[in-house]
């Protein structure tokens, strides 16, 4: 009788939700390895993917657990039975060994393996043959060993680096398995299933782009892989995802522009060409599909009362300000941004008025929504002429025709208005609220708290600022713990023109933002390689160039660690991008400013580099280490670089945080 427990490495006192987990997490292993070219390794993952399909149903029916956990008990544990002594040497155990993993005879695979090695030293594959077993037994230190010992005799087999890369990502040890990866696919760029893997890593780490190129041909070249279809599927859907903003203040995805909900619509329409056949994947897409369609929906959000006020002049002026009162989904999310990076955001705003009046409010006069509910009704019938044509404009900007429509009726509705005459000859206008300049926001602290020189609470302190005190918002940074906090300027009190950090909620009162739809729970991928297609490796890469190219990174590493942002600035391509900033060339200039004027002490260390060539251009890995006096990282480094008129330039440039 199978153990499902030690299969998924659990106890059997985990919860559905922990079975689920580690269920997806080996399907992801063994899914890939059905494509595997070894017929051997092709049977047992298939019998393992159809075991973990049978543990999924009997865990997530609780009669059935029960009963399975009954049998268990009474299933006596597995040991081996094989007599070994009747083969005559390793080469005649190999294939045996193999034959019982496939079968799910884990205990008599690994006494055989094991007698293979000890006749057959020098053997690899009885060494890469007792790691599988080893690890299915949950042995999973001496697995690696193992392996280890496998490659030393053997370096070139690509599937032993494949097989140790599966089992340092299934202990989440990330680094190691992308090394594994990366170097079966350079021993067979040409074997999909090595590049999938490489996917699958990029896009656990949000290296969306590049897991869609990789499985985009992987599933070009294999069309009827289920596996290929739903991790790429996975790519799509959580690449579009993070294209969205996240709040800081609840963590979830929010669409806030038409090109987003449109971008959305497009992929969808993507993934289902896949077909996938992935349940969860499934419900994922129908509650996304649910969601970018409610973003086209237009909701009522301003006040009924003002309706009903404008109303007792005529008809029309009631009725037109409802129907330009009526904001998309996506819109209403852009509001919630917009009061979050302004600090305005807070419980009772989430849900309450403020934030109605905050958007019906033209320019100028968003100080207003916080006054008295009647004082607000009397500003905007004063301000009706702009705040009709503001409205119009800023909910059905999208649509041309409508917009017109609209204006032809505030123009009649405005003639027949008794009080309109008088009311254009005010003068509208105005500067109130929070200001904000090319520094930031301007914000107040709300209670006593000390000024951070550094993000984070174990950063060195700057001093204390008292309630009330002006400060100018003019960035922000994650902490090791990935917290937030912002990058402040103080503007007024005893640290006035001092620099330093503070967490967000310290600012005009904090507060929690308005729930958004979460973003679908997606299982996380596997591993990395190098890119797919034309992309080959470090071997094929001339020493020259090698040299070139590590020339060129020493002299950007020497001018970044100098500060000097003009002369750094020029080792980019105007038509450079960063993934992971999502930034064109001239957003990289802006924010690498702003970098290097609040940042001293630079030190830049870097090691472990790889090349490799996407068509014309040369593909650099290496891991880097940042530390300053404001901010320490370390992680993984993608650069690709283009020579044109005898100089290089940076293309794109991406990184990985390792933990």
């Amino acid at each position: 009788m199978d153990n499902y427990y030690e299969i998924l490495k659990i106890s059997p006192t985990s919860s559905v939700e922990e079975i689920k987990k580690a269920i997806n997490k080996e399907l992801r292993i063994w899914s890939t390895k059905t494509n595997s070219a070894k017929l051997e390794v092709r049977q047992q993952a298939e019998r393992m993917v159809k075991c973990l399909d049978e543990a999924e149903t009997i865990f997530t029916d609780s009669s059935k657990r029960a009963e399975y956990d009954r049998n268990l008990k009474g299933s006596p544990k597995q040991e081996s039975h094989v007599d070994s002594s009747k083969f005559k040497g390793g080469e005649d155990l190999v294939p045996l060994a193999w034959k019982l993993l496939s079968e799910g005879n884990v205990a008599d695979a690994l006494y055989v393996a094991t007698k293979a090695t000890e006749q057959q030293g020098d053997n690899a594959e009885a060494w890469a043959l007792l790691g599988q077993a080893k690890y299915q037994w949950g042995e999973t230190e001496d697995a690696i060993y193992e392996y280890k010992r496998a490659i030393q005799i053997k370096p070139n087999e690509a599937y032993y680096y494949f097989d140790l890369g599966t089992i340092y990502e299934s202990i989440e040890r990330w680094e190691e398995s992308l090394k594994q990866y990366q170097r079966a696919s350079q021993i067979e760029p040409a074997t999909s299933m090595y590049r999938a893997a490489v996917a699958g890593i990029f896009v656990r780490h949000g290296m969306y782009r590049e897991g869609v190129d990789i499985m985009e041909q992987c599933v070009k070249e294999e069309p009827t892989n289920k596996s290929y279809k739903w991790l790429l599927a996975l790519a799509y859907h959580e690449g579009m995802l993070n294209t969205w903003w996240k709040n800081p203040e609840d963590g979830l995805f929010y669409c806030i522009s038409k090109e987003q909900a449109d971008n959305a619509k497009a992929i969808l329409d993507k993934i289902k060409t896949l077909d996938v056949d992935d349940n969860d994947m499934k419900k994922s897409i129908r509650e996304t599909e649910e969601l970018v369609r409610k973003m086209y929906e237009r909701k009522f959000v301003g006040s009924w009362i003002l309706v009903g006020i404008y109303s007792l002049f005529y008809v029309v002026p009631g009725v037109l300000w409802w129907f330009i009162s009526r904001r998309t989904g996506y819109m209403i999310n852009k509001d919630i941004y917009d009061l979050v990076e302004a600090g305005k955001m807070s419980d009772t705003v989430a849900g309450g008025e403020y934030g109605l009046y905050y958007s019906a409010l033209p320019p100028g006069f968003k100080w207003a929504a916080s006054l008295p509910r009647f004082v607000v009704w009397i500003l905007m019938i004063i301000l009706s002429p702009i705040s009709f044509l503001y409205n119009a404009y800023n909910n059905y900007r999208d649509d041309t025709r409508i917009f017109v429509g609209l204006l032809a009726a505030m123009i009649i509705a405005v003639i027949g208005f008794s009080v309109g005459p008088k009311m254009l000859k005010g003068k509208f206008g105005g500067s109130g609220g929070y200001s904000q300049n090319q520094q930031g926001v301007t914000s107040y602290i709300n209670k006593e708290i000390t000024l951070r020189s550094g993000p984070g609470s174990k950063t060195g302190q700057v001093g204390k600022l008292a309630p009330n005190t002006q400060v100018a918002v003019i960035g922000s940074s994650n902490d090791s713990k990935g917290e937030q906090w912002s990058n402040i300027r103080v503007e007024s009190g005893p640290l006035q023109g001092q620099v330093g950090y503070v967490k967000p909620k310290y600012l005009n009162g904090g507060g929690s933002a308005q729930a958004a739809v979460p973003a679908p729970a997606a299982p996380a991928v596997q591993a990395n390689s190098a890119a797919p297609g034309t992309t080959q490796t470090s071997d094929t890469v001339p020493s020259e160039v090698k040299q070139e190219v590590t020339s060129f990174i020493n002299d950007w590493i020497r001018v970044w660690e100098a500060g000097d942002i003009d002369g750094f600035i020029k080792y980019y391509e105007s038509d450079f991008y960063s993934p992971y900033k999502k930034m064109n060339h001239s957003q990289w200039y802006e924010y690498k400013k702003g970098v290097f004027s609040r940042s001293s002490a630079v030190k830049v260390a870097i090691n472990d580099m790889q090349f490799s060539t996407n068509q014309n251009d040369v593909v650099v890995t290496f891991k880097q280490k940042y530390d300053s006096s404001t901010f320490k990282d370390y992680g993984l480094k993608t650069m690709q670089l283009r020579k044109n008129d005898g100089k290089w330039g940076i293309v794109k440039e991406d990184f990985v945080v390792i933990k």
